[in-house]
């Protein structure tokens, strides 16, 4: 059976529901439904959700089992509650990652093509 998709394929508008149909006995309800929040974010997004709910929101878990560093693995999350609507958190999360990127240029652990690398890196993810 097909998962349904939460956003359009094309435009990335949330998509209607327009019938359920049960498994069970058949009965079919017919009508306008919205879809969840979580079946609104991308199929991207959803893998994300369940690796770092599988890490129990371990930071560092998620950076190994995706291959991404820290600031990726906090835009990510900032760019999932951005379409939420958990927007108040996200900017604090994404004010928190540049705040290190900048922390770790001052100590000399990183350089300014990586810095910037970074800050671009959280940015665009979060769109």
């Amino acid at each position: 059976m097909l998962q349904a998709m939460g956003v359009c394929p094309i435009c990335e508008s949330p998509l209607l529901v327009s019938e359920y149909s049960c498994s069970g006995c058949g009965v079919s309800l017919k009508g306008s439904f919205q879809m969840c929040d979580l079946c609104n974010l991308t199929g991207e997004q959803r893998h994300f959700v369940r690796v770092f709910l599988k890490c129990q929101g371990n930071i560092k878990e998620v950076e190994r089992a995706l291959g991404m560093s820290y600031p990726t693995v906090k835009a990510r999350l900032a760019a999932i509650n951005r379409k939420l609507g958990l927007e108040e958190f996200s900017d604090y999360v994404e004010t928190q990652n540049r705040l290190a990127v900048l922390r770790e240029l001052k100590e000399g652990s990183m350089s300014v093509e990586e810095a910037m690398r970074r800050i671009q890196e959280g940015s665009s993810e979060q769109r």
